[in-house]
């Protein structure tokens, strides 16, 4: 079991989004904070997720299809949850 912390977006009926926070994706930590995202992904039957850090920005895929969108907080505060790229369409 994963002690990540993910942070859960539901609207009233669903779960719509999972984010993890991480100051950044390095060797040392990179393999847990996409697990740990995957499983709450799978426990909520998303295909798509998010991990906000620092100043990083990139596209993942996972071995079972799940797509990660890596990207800066700063950007995910300014452009706002309405600008924030569809999740269904990572």
């Amino acid at each position: 079991m994963s002690t990540e912390r993910i942070f859960i977006i539901r609207t009233r009926d669903h779960t719509t989004a999972a984010l993890q926070i991480s100051f950044e994706l390095n060797a040392t930590d990179r393999a847990r904070e996409i697990r740990g995202l995957c499983q709450a992904m799978a426990a909520h039957s998303l295909s798509h997720g998010i991990i906000l850090t620092y100043n990083q920005e990139e596209e993942l895929l996972t071995p079972d299809g799940m797509k990660i969108h890596v990207m800066p907080v700063w950007r995910w505060l300014i452009e706002g949850s309405g600008n924030m790229p569809d999740i269904g369409s990572l």
